[in-house]
């Protein structure tokens, strides 16, 4: 997998907060939310008034990049998540499950889906305060590590992602800072890139259901205001 997929799973699903937080406030929604379903896409466009060209195609046609589910307890805390990956010629498959000790994420292994092959382990560790998480990963080919700073409500505020060759060749580099609005809705992140340089990514959210949370999000560039990634979030309650 390419180490700029690798990248937006950790920082682009990262809309949600920090793993240290697992309530519902936290992560914006409302309701009593038992699940939330996201399918974000990487081949879709905008026309020229914003509007997604391929909006009627991406419910039925087009194959999710990645798919996420996050599953709450009926006390609003976070139960599991799962993600699966679709990438590359064969659309092959791969699985990541998350491990939620006391509201900590502690460790995610990364899977070949359909051979149950490990191709990837992270481990993350915590601040006494959990202000700050680091994680160190090992893959098949390459070892991955950084940290993301959590702020006072425990949303992701900066973080850094670190991917290298077991040779020691630097692959990626990339550092961030989330910027957020008065209800703590991920509205900016800020982008240095060791190879690209910086560049900022714009959230914009449509699209309410009955109870009130954003089922439709756009990724896009500030300088071109080209679309980076669609996410359609699909919710179910007790």
């Amino acid at each position: 997998m390419k180490a700029r997929s690798l990248f937006y799973i950790y920082i682009l699903v990262s809309i949600l907060p920090g793993y240290g937080q697992t309530e519902h406030a936290s992560y914006g929604f409302k309701g009593r939310v038992k699940s939330v379903i996201y399918y974000i896409y990487q081949d879709v466009n905008l026309d020229k008034n914003g509007n997604l060209i391929d909006a009627k195609i991406i419910d039925a046609k087009v194959q999710p990049f990645i798919e996420r589910a996050m599953y709450f307890d009926k006390k609003g805390n976070i139960d599991s998540t799962i993600e699966v990956l679709s990438e590359g010629r064969f659309y092959e498959k791969y699985i990541t499950y998350h491990s939620h000790i006391s509201n900590k994420l502690r460790s995610t292994i990364k899977y070949r889906y359909y051979l149950n092959e490990v191709i990837d382990e992270t481990k993350y560790t915590w601040t006494e305060s959990n202000t700050k998480c680091s994680f160190k990963g090992k893959g098949i080919t390459s070892f991955t590590r950084g940290y993301r700073i959590l702020s006072y409500n425990h949303r992701e505020s900066r973080g850094e992602y670190i991917q290298e060759t077991k040779k020691g060749e630097l692959l990626l580099k990339e550092s961030y800072k989330n910027e957020f609005d008065g209800n703590w809705n991920l509205v900016k992140t800020n982008y240095t890139n060791s190879e690209k340089g910086d560049y900022t990514i714009l959230y914009e959210y449509d699209e309410l259901d009955e109870i009130g949370n954003y089922t439709q999000v756009k990724l896009i560039y500030e300088d071109t205001k080209k679309l980076q990634r669609f996410i359609r979030k699909a919710f179910t309650y007790y």
